[in-house]
């Protein structure tokens, strides 16, 4: 079975999951929205995502974020974009006194990782972590006015690099998490909007799916170790499908197949008297991506076992494919799934950084804006039969990993 074949029967196990019918797939039910982010429309077509969190008290993070990468742009163009993003952190035309990273010096926001700017192949996003908005109202119309006078500079017609017709204000947001007043930042963002003039935006590459074979991998380290990975890949969540409970149903069997694998693999290695370590499933899905999603499954032994680990390895893999996980290792990953959204459920501890993630990935992806608790709802809400979970687990476990035998 392809992975195209098994995506479509995917949806349709979702509705057998809920024991209900519906039309077709766009009827599916939305997944309810974080009440704590207020969305919104600008008069300049930018989209604006607001959060008063009270986490960080006095604190709040700013973030533009444009869907304009090194592969949204014809490649001739594709290094100009970063080029224009480091550029208009060097000098605004609005910012006479000093630089922007000056302005933001002063105001005890130090670049994280990435710096301020980071150009990835799909977006770039300016994010500005922990504003002491508490020193008062001009801090955070300072900082509003810096995020739409980037907006205004690469959308100028007098901006010189070919670029403008890739940053029409529609292909940006806003996203504040904070400790903040949101009908006050909303009307100023309002204000400040009028200086930046509309356009239309310009037709970005559409996504395309072809079956990917499995990708594994040994690899020799250091100390006599040998990684072992192995990476399968699935056709994304289409935009339509994103804000329902399609990405959640998807997401907990992926997860769940990760946890059956992890128990079987430490446990049957350990009978064969082989060292393992360092076991981790990794989920790539839609709402962090621009591309394929992918479940990767690795860990280390020693090298001179690495043959015969890969080989149990690949029996572990073929079992599952053939449906064969039991009543009780659903039950145990069914658990494990709903102990770690409860452990997200803690209160205040949603951090600014994750609310702007979320509210980045339902600008760029169309993801849901649910919290965890709201998904924690969902899953617990639903009465299934275990043995009725294990033969859907089963099925979608056939579809995911069936689509390559390299194995």
């Amino acid at each position: 079975m392809t992975m195209k074949k098994g995506y479509k029967y995917i949806v349709t196990w979702i509705l057998g999951l809920l024991s209900v019918t519906f039309a077709s797939a766009q009827n599916l039910p939305l997944m309810p929205s974080d009440p704590a982010v207020t969305t919104g429309v600008l008069p300049n077509g930018m989209a604006y995502y607001l959060v008063s969190n009270p986490t960080s008290k006095g604190l709040a993070d700013f973030a533009l974020i444009q869907k304009t990468g090194r592969q949204t742009v014809p490649s001739a163009e594709s290094e100009k974009t970063v080029s224009a993003a480091q550029d208009a952190l060097a000098s605004l035309p609005r910012m006479k006194s000093s630089t922007p990273q000056a302005f933001l010096a002063v105001h005890g926001v130090a670049p994280g990782k990435d710096g301020f700017v980071k150009v990835s192949d799909n977006a770039t996003l300016y994010h500005f972590n922990n504003v002491v908005v508490s020193a008062g109202d001009a801090v955070v119309d300072s900082t509003l006015l810096l995020l739409m006078d980037i907006t205004d500079r690469i959308t100028s017609s007098a901006y010189s690099s070919g670029l403008r017709k890739w940053y029409s204000p529609s292909d940006q947001a806003v996203v504040i998490s904070g400790d903040i007043d949101i009908q006050s930042v909303a009307g100023e963002l309002r204000m400040l909007s009028y200086m930046t003039s509309s356009y239309p935006s310009a037709e970005r590459r559409q996504y395309t799916w072809s079956d990917r074979k499995v990708e594994y991998e040994v690899t020799e380290g250091t100390e006599g170790l040998a990684q072992i990975s192995a990476t399968w890949f699935s056709q994304r969540t289409p935009a339509h499908l994103m804000p329902t409970i399609h990405p959640a149903i998807f997401e907990m069997y992926v997860e769940s197949i990760g946890e059956i694998v992890a128990d079987r693999l430490s446990q049957r290695m350990r009978d064969q008297g082989m060292p393992v370590a360092d076991i981790t499933y990794e989920y790539v899905k839609s709402a962090q991506t621009c591309g394929d999603e992918s479940f990767t499954v690795s860990f280390a032994t020693e090298s001179h076992c690495g043959e015969a680990a890969l080989s149990l390895f690949a029996g572990i893999m073929s079992a599952l494919e053939s449906g064969l996980a039991s009543v009780a290792e659903y039950r145990h990953s069914k658990v494990e799934f709903i102990d770690a959204l409860i452990a997200q459920c803690r209160p205040g501890t949603t951090s600014n950084e994750e609310y702007i993630d979320r509210c980045i990935s339902s600008f760029l992806y169309n993801a849901s804006l649910a919290s965890p608790q709201e998904e924690l709802g969902f899953h617990t809400s639903r009465h299934m039969p275990d043995s009725t979970g294990r033969e859907l687990l089963n099925d979608f476990a056939s579809a995911l990993l069936g689509a390559d035998k390299n194995l």
